[in-house]
């Protein structure tokens, strides 16, 4: 598994809940905070 579809597989888990941050807050940083503790975590 490449690098980058193991990136998509984690993100698609956890986009729900980066959406509704984002959306809740209405902040890009958080949703670019969020992606690099994901990113971090592979």
């Amino acid at each position: 598994m490449s690098l980058f579809s193991l990136f998509s597989l984690t993100l698609s888990k956890n986009w729900d809940s980066i959406l509704y941050k984002v959306s809740k807050e209405n902040r890009f940083d958080v949703y670019k905070e969020e992606t690099w503790k994901i990113i971090q975590t592979l």
